[in-house]
């Protein structure tokens, strides 16, 4: 009997703990990597664009603002921002060695705007003491538009860049000049 139930308890936990011997945790770890791999891209174009952002708003805010006023001065820092959103995204393509696949360059342009986007609400809400519906009420309407068409160039300056720079001579579609 009692060789009966050791057999037994050795044929249920055997086959258990074989099967989670045989789990390969390497490739889950694999896996993990390679998605940190896949949004570092987004995170680097991200934080390239934001610094640049808080350095050009550290400029407005005190020296430009009180002088031309918010408007003026918010219109005179979106060129600015347009040669950093695009030399960002150059450096983020040449660096990361994007493919030119468009779901690729979209993925990583629209989400380093939700993570834009978030930050600035969140820094909205927090810094200046105000909810998100002031917030948004307090946006010039002129400014404020030619900052959401900036948004979208945000977005969509990885994927514009696709073939700009690319070789077809050589077959080079991966790298930009």
């Amino acid at each position: 009997m009692r060789g009966n139930r050791g057999y037994v308890q050795v044929a249920i936990v055997e086959p258990y703990t074989t099967a989670l011997a045989n789990v390969n945790y390497s490739s889950h770890r694999e896996k993990f990597l390679k998605k940190i791999d896949s949004f570092k891209p987004t995170i680097v174009y991200f934080a390239i664009v934001m610094a640049v952002g808080f350095f050009f708003g550290t400029i407005r805010v005190p020296f430009l603002v009180p002088r031309l006023g918010e408007r003026y001065a918010e219109l005179l820092e979106m060129p600015f921002m347009f040669a950093a959103i695009v030399l960002a995204a150059r450096y983020v393509i040449q660096r990361f060695n994007l493919p030119t696949r468009l779901a690729v360059r979209l993925q990583v342009g629209f989400a380093a705007l939700a993570l834009s986007v978030l930050a600035e609400l969140l820094l909205a809400t927090v810094l200046q003491d105000r909810s998100l519906m002031q917030y948004i009420a307090s946006r010039d309407p002129v400014s404020g538009s030619v900052y959401l068409v900036m948004l979208m160039l945000f977005a969509f300056m990885p994927a514009t860049l696709a073939y700009k720079w690319c070789d077809p001579k050589r077959g080079d579609h991966t790298r930009m000049r």
